[in-house]
């Protein structure tokens, strides 16, 4: 027979009703199928994100080839990965076909790709990560005002306006942002 925690509770105290939350977590199980049973439904989901091919283009002296980052994506998909993070579009020819790629190879995982921001940057990216079973579309951008000032030349105020809007261009492609 196949047990849900309530019914091991039942069975175990007589209790009609089932018991709380914090009662029936309290319950060791009797069996290896009750054991097996009140784990699956009290353990939390872990989610691993990996950033390996994204960071291969800034490690200095180191440099993935195309085939080798196709490959490291199939494995990390094979080996459980939640979330594989590729690098953003700075080239669209060759980073074009490198998403379109891994979005291909994997099926298992989700695939993330950082935007410009920009409506521009969010159809390119997208153009090449819509094949994918699982895409999902990142929203990078700088949170000092030193930073929002140099490397993206705006204030405050107009780097929360084109947060918004590249976050709403993103949310009409896709739901996973």
């Amino acid at each position: 027979a196949y047990w849900s925690p309530r019914a091991i509770f039942r069975r175990e105290t007589g209790d009609k009703q089932g018991g709380t939350a914090k009662e029936v977590s309290s319950l060791k199980p009797r069996g290896f199928r009750d054991f097996l049973h009140v784990r699956r439904t009290f353990m939390r989901q872990i989610s691993i994100t990996d950033v390996t091919i994204r960071q291969a283009g800034k490690a200095a002296g180191y440099t993935l080839s195309f085939r080798e980052k196709i490959e490291l994506a199939k494995l990390l998909a094979r080996a459980g990965v939640s979330v594989i993070e590729l690098p953003p579009v700075e080239h669209v020819k060759i980073d074009s076909l490198l998403i379109k790629s891994v979005a291909s190879a994997v099926t298992q995982s989700a695939v993330s790709v950082p935007v410009a921001l920009s409506t521009e940057g969010v159809e390119t990216v997208w153009a090449a990560l819509k094949e994918a079973k699982c895409p999902r579309l990142q929203v990078a951008a700088p949170v000092s005002a030193v930073q929002m000032e140099y490397l993206a030349g705006k204030k405050p105020a107009a780097m929360q306006e084109a947060v918004a809007a590249t976050v709403a261009a993103c949310r009409e492609k896709c739901g996973n942002v």
